[in-house]
């Protein structure tokens, strides 16, 4: 299934194939100009995908693409002023423990910042199929008081 994204900060929405084309010849213009062989940071995730036949992307319930790992988020989740909630995603393609892990200690050392920090149970789905829950039971170890 093909959905559109508005890259963060851009005025229309694109396929992730152009977005990526696009970030692409944006890299080699940016390298070109600096007269050096390396890339901008801004560009630097771009190797992990350049030659993958399909991206994976985070879509919200109404089928719109909220983030495209690793190259960008919507903008229609970026932060502003009145910002009350953040989702925060941590993605990979070697390993969902990994992926958990690290948002537990996210998790926990935010807390120590924010004690009343509340955080919310989300469902991952692949194809109308179940892959994760998070947080489940076996995650956040020694943190109470999460929604679910």
């Amino acid at each position: 299934m093909k959905f559109p994204i508005r890259a963060l900060n851009k005025k229309s929405s694109v396929s992730a194939s152009e977005l990526l084309d696009s970030l692409l010849r944006d890299a080699e213009l940016a390298r070109k100009r600096s007269k050096r062989s390396t890339v901008d940071p801004l560009h630097k995730y771009l190797h992990i995908v350049k030659d993958e036949e399909e991206l994976a992307c985070l879509v919200d319930a109404q089928q719109v693409v909220i983030s495209l790992p690793p190259l960008t988020n919507s903008d229609c989740t970026k932060l502003t002023v009145e910002t009350t909630s953040v989702w925060v995603e941590v993605s990979s393609k070697q390993s969902l423990e990994a992926c958990k892990k690290t948002m537990d200690e996210l998790v926990i050392q935010s807390r120590t910042i924010f004690p009343r920090l509340s955080i919310d149970q989300v469902r991952v789905v692949d194809n109308e199929a179940l892959v994760s829950i998070y947080p489940d039971k076996n995650d956040l170890p020694g943190v109470e008081n999460f929604s679910n």
